[in-house]
């Protein structure tokens, strides 16, 4: 590696709930938003928590509102929170979608097209 990144390890707090797993985390750069999936017993939706006056809100899904059957998993999100993207495969292909929070609301899913 050319230029090795220094990376810290900070503690923020118990976010995700002990009792059931949580994965494919992604955080806003300005540390205030983290989208993840979870795992329940029938299904495993995508929750968002928010960073409000120094304590994290609880997670809420928000697959009704990307529209998405819970197929899909969080890979980014841009710096403000805003603009989240996610990947859904199927079978040895896999496509970026993007959704944006807007009016307090995050839109439903479309379709990146590939380069």
């Amino acid at each position: 590696m050319k230029e090795p990144l220094d990376i810290e390890y900070k503690v923020i707090g118990n976010i995700f709930p002990l009792n059931r797993p949580s994965f494919y985390p992604v955080m806003s750069e300005n540390g205030e938003v983290i989208v993840y999936k979870t795992s329940l017993k029938a299904s495993s939706p995508i929750m968002m928590v928010r960073k409000r006056n120094n304590k994290w809100s609880r997670g809420v899904t928000i697959l009704p509102e990307i529209v998405s059957e819970g197929n899909c998993f969080p890979v980014s999100l841009s710096a403000d929170g805003t603009n989240l993207f996610l990947v859904i495969e199927t079978g040895f292909d896999s496509d970026l979608y993007m959704s944006i929070f807007d009016n307090g609301a995050w839109t439903a899913i479309k379709k990146l097209e590939k380069p």
